[in-house]
């Protein structure tokens, strides 16, 4: 399979969007409910519990099959992540629904465990040390992703890696502006 046919494959499956699935199921539109995003939090805002799981683990499922199957074509580590890119880009701005998606948190934590699951697992255990300290579950799972280019440097001595990975958090964090302006806000009013 050439290079590009796969990326634009990656972005495709990121366009498939779970939390859409599992609301039609339920009767409902996450377009017009919650925050108006089709991602898992607002599933679960919507829909409960159940539908935040299920959504999640969709969409997680998404990453891990676009970097799974580049592993399996034989594609390194760096194409692997570019991989991601598309498919966490595709669940942001899928164009089926006029390029309105999730935040890409779930798609990426699929393709960090079919990347590398220690990497994961490190970002895993720095985000549970971080919120004994911050409290909030949003803000404390950003930050811990903000620790995966440096873990994965000292993982693989790749400055490419590093770079891409950071991209790849760069898009999640750009995809969740306005939630951290809020976080912001927030800590603010409570000082």
């Amino acid at each position: 399979m050439s290079v590009l046919l796969f990326l634009l494959c990656s972005y495709l499956i990121g366009c498939f969007m779970t939390g859409n699935l599992v609301a039609y199921f339920s009767g409902v539109n996450l377009l017009n409910h919650g925050s108006g995003n089709i991602g898992a939090r607002n599933a679960g805002r919507v829909l409960g519990k159940m539908g935040f799981i299920v959504t999640f683990i969709g969409d997680a499922i998404k990453g891990a099959l676009v970097v799974g199957g580049a592993i399996l074509l034989g594609y390194d580590e760096v194409f692997q992540l570019f991989a991601l890119i598309c498919v966490i880009s595709g669940h942001i701005w899928p164009i089926l629904y006029r390029f309105r998606g999730g935040k890409g948190i779930s798609s990426l934590v699929g393709g960090l465990a079919a990347f590398n699951v220690l990497l994961l697992l490190m970002i895993v255990i720095i985000f549970v040390v971080l919120f004994i300290f911050l409290k909030s579950f949003s803000f404390t799972g950003l930050i811990s992703f903000l620790f995966s280019p440096f873990l994965s440097y000292l993982l693989y001595q790749n400055s490419y890696i590093f770079w891409i990975l950071f991209l790849n958090i760069g898009i999640v964090f750009y995809a969740h502006r306005e939630n951290i302006t809020e976080i912001i806000h927030e800590k603010e009013k409570s000082l």
